[in-house]
């Protein structure tokens, strides 16, 4: 079974193609929009409060386990945790039930230390999006930016390009780009020279997968 956690502003169907992805490889998913950081539901003080995202999950969890049904279609000795950005908050809120965890471009990883690293889960893997030049400051997690990456040393990382953190995003419609442009609006429609977002996705999708032995 696999839990999946949205960005910040996010919801459950911008990771559709995670999700959908993943089902369709054997796993029961369930996934959920977190109060104050969901699209269209947002307040940003709130929705910075990550152990909320895991309280969410926790919810999710002890409500698919009352339900007889679903419970007796999941293997629950073995459920994982998959998210984006945002979604990827765990520090000090560890549950001994979640047995590895998919983490696309964790964000907003900067202070943590050694402690925190000690309670998180022991299988992790890392996908980074992009190269050094697309990469955003806040959601690098090597040596330059944050340093996750190596408060947990037994962590398999993989690196896809060419890709940016957007890129994770569903794909845009062609006026995409321009519209958001002339908004003034975040460049989630933009992806550098060569990406191609429903290739990347189904690259994210296998990787996961197999980390997973789905």
């Amino acid at each position: 079974m696999v839990l999946a956690s949205h960005g910040l502003g996010g919801h459950i169907g911008a990771l559709g193609w995670l999700t959908a992805g993943l089902a369709e490889a054997g796993a029961l998913v369930i996934s959920v929009n977190h109060p104050n950081s969901a699209w269209r539901d947002f307040d940003l003080r709130e929705g910075l409060k990550h152990w909320m995202r895991v309280q969410d999950m926790q919810a999710a969890l002890d409500w698919l386990a009352a339900q007889p049904d679903l419970a007796a279609r999941a293997d629950l000795a073995r459920i994982y945790a998959v998210g984006f950005s945002a979604g990827e908050w765990n520090a000090g809120r560890k549950d001994a039930r979640i047995r590895a965890v998919a983490a696309i471009e964790p964000a907003l990883t900067y202070g943590l230390g050694r402690s925190h690293a000690r309670d998180l889960v022991d299988q992790v893997l890392l996908i980074a999006l992009g190269t050094a030049e697309t990469r955003l400051p806040a959601t690098d997690f090597t040596g330059t930016g944050s340093g996750l990456a190596a408060l947990l040393p037994g962590a398999e990382v993989e690196i896809m390009a060419p890709a940016a953190h957007f890129s994770a995003l569903p794909p845009c419609k062609p006026r995409g780009p321009a519209l958001l442009a002339a908004e003034g609006d975040d460049p989630v429609c933009d992806d550098p020279p060569g990406a191609d977002r429903r290739a990347l996705h189904k690259r994210i999708v296998a990787r996961i997968a197999a980390f997973l032995r789905l």
